[in-house]
């Protein structure tokens, strides 16, 4: 039970030594960081592009304030979705003003997206050299009738500005009554980057939303649609974003607790996706549907 004192010291350099030959062996030959496999596509540049988090929608014109957009940046939020293409161009610089200032990039929407190709032009004229523009908004869901339409719309915006990304949503397979009865992999994911061109696309997007307001998860179509956008955006080589669950609404939604924001997140992520947008940090309000307070604590609440 006793060992000799030079056997134990021995016991112990020998061991050490054994540590350090393992350490050495692992760093000279760990791989080096633009190694991948090759069966297996790389849809980022490189190991250092940033993955962006974004939040779906704005505060309001009369919120653009340092507390609400501060708020934001410390929620580590990188793009802001703004949808109200009705406010004023003026008004429009004002939010990217205060979006710069709080380190945040912004999609922006201004209705001359569906105008004319000189009032396109016009608009990317506006804000194309803010320093806080991600991007514009072009369409959110759009129809199997209206992709082409949103494509026309996307290609012309690439052509004016090369630097900054159009911004199109795709619906969930489980919105048959805007779809109708198709096949969502081939008659509308496929469809759309065959009309926008793959080459085209920066992100392959759509909303996915399984938190049921019976108690229930849809689980079936979440990770159906979530493995079609996953599979359709290696094979075309292109960066892949979801729409998460924030919020509920009065129909067939409920508000998801801490866990179910942390398993949206997750199972995002484990699928891919490039870019998660949260649906919704501001609660909106005069639409068709009635929504539920957002999940952020530091959100106002509905009918602000």
């Amino acid at each position: 039970y006793y060992i000799n004192k030079g056997r134990f010291a021995l016991l112990i350099l020998s061991f050490f030594g054994f540590i350090f030959a393992g350490c050495q062996k692992f760093i000279t030959e760990m791989p080096g960081k633009d190694i991948g496999r090759a069966d297996q596509p790389m849809l980022l540049n490189s190991v250092e592009e940033r993955m962006p988090i974004g939040i779906y929608i704005a505060p309001p014109f009369e919120f653009t304030t340092n507390l609400q957009y501060g708020a934001i940046s410390e929620a580590n939020i990188d793009v802001i979705q703004d949808i109200a293409g009705w406010i004023s161009p003026v008004d429009k610089l004002t939010m990217l003003d205060m979006a710069d200032s709080h380190g945040l990039k912004m999609v922006v929407a201004d209705n001359r997206v569906n105008g004319t190709n000189a009032d396109i032009t016009a608009m990317v004229n506006t804000y194309v050299n803010h320093p806080a523009l991600a991007g514009y908004y072009v369409k959110d869901e759009p129809t199997v009738s209206q992709l082409q339409d949103a494509a026309n719309r996307y290609q012309k915006l690439l052509t004016l500005d090369n630097n900054h990304d159009p911004h199109v949503n795709l619906f969930p397979s489980y919105a048959t009554g805007a779809l109708g009865s198709i096949n969502y992999e081939l008659d509308y994911v496929e469809n759309w980057i065959q009309k926008v061109v793959a080459a085209n696309l920066r992100y392959l997007a759509m909303d996915n939303y399984p938190f049921l307001l019976n108690g229930t998860f849809r689980d079936v179509p979440y990770f159906h649609d979530l493995d079609v956008i996953r599979r359709v955006g290696l094979k075309y080589n292109i960066k892949t974003s979801g729409y998460l669950q924030s919020i509920g609404n009065s129909t067939d939604l409920r508000r998801p607790n801490a866990n179910e924001l942390r398993y949206s997140a997750y199972s995002h992520l484990a699928y891919g996706i490039k870019k998660p947008v949260w649906f919704s940090y501001w609660t909106p309000t005069g639409g068709a549907e009635t929504f539920t307070n957002t999940t952020p604590a530091f959100a106002p609440p509905a009918g602000y």
